[in-house]
């Protein structure tokens, strides 16, 4: 009689069983959805390194995640009020749940929009700026008057911080801030705005007439397709 070999244990077996496959792929899908979904680390707030006394110093909540394209370098943006108004040549601190920043300062407005103000930070290695809205920033003469005269064609995004959600800051018909300026400031702000925009148009006709138009006659100022001579007002000009 001939011997019948014994069937191989199922720990020797090579082929996988249908069942052991669907665990094995289900438990390497739910590794890779961990992976996936692991929070990625924060961003660092700028190492600020002014040296200035503590009383000067101003903390300045900000939001855990900065922004791009406002300005040079990240932009971080207010969250919560400070405990006084920001403007240029303070000293600030800022602060997420997690960080601090050390200590730098407010040099000049980077950009001006209809409810928020970018300004400069120094005393960082890289460029950084502050985002703050139009109602906790101490805007000087000038970019009050600035602000209240263009605050049309001023840029609408981004929209108003959350504490300004009231419809009247999203109104295209009304202005909602108001800064008190006396005739004075008002008379030398104008003055130096048309100097500014002065400035800024002969630059560019000087620009023209270094080319020669179709009919031998050089070129004068430039002109939008309406024909009207185009002017602008720098906001990055206001520096402290």
């Amino acid at each position: 009689m001939q011997a019948t070999r014994p069937p191989a244990p199922e720990s020797m077996s090579k082929t996988p069983r249908p069942m052991d496959v669907a665990q094995t792929a289900q438990t390497a899908g739910v590794k890779r959805r961990r992976q996936s979904t692991r929070p990625s680390p924060p961003i660092t707030l700028p190492l600020l390194s002014i040296q200035c006394a503590e009383h000067d110093i101003v903390n300045v909540h900000v939001m855990d995640v900065p922004t791009m394209g406002e300005g040079k370098g990240l932009t971080w943006i207010v969250q919560s009020r400070p405990e006084i108004q920001l403007g240029k040549r303070q000293h600030v601190v800022l602060k997420t749940n997690a960080q601090r920043s050390g200590i730098g300062r407010l040099t000049s407005v980077a950009d001006l929009r209809r409810h928020w103000v970018i300004f400069t930070v120094s005393g960082a290695p890289h460029s950084c700026n502050l985002r703050v809205p139009i109602p906790w920033a101490a805007l000087d003469d000038l970019e009050s008057f600035t602000h209240s005269k263009f605050y049309f064609t001023l840029p609408a995004l981004p929209r108003p911080h959350a504490e300004f959600s009231s419809p009247i800051f999203t109104s295209d018909e009304e202005n909602p801030y108001e800064f008190e300026l006396g005739e004075r400031a008002e008379s030398r702000s104008e003055r130096l705005i048309a100097r500014i925009t002065n400035a800024d148009a002969d630059r560019r006709t000087s620009r023209s007439k270094m080319t020669e138009g179709p009919d031998g006659r050089k070129g004068g100022s430039e002109s939008d397709s309406s024909g009207h001579t185009s002017m602008r007002i720098i906001p990055g000009s206001l520096a402290g």
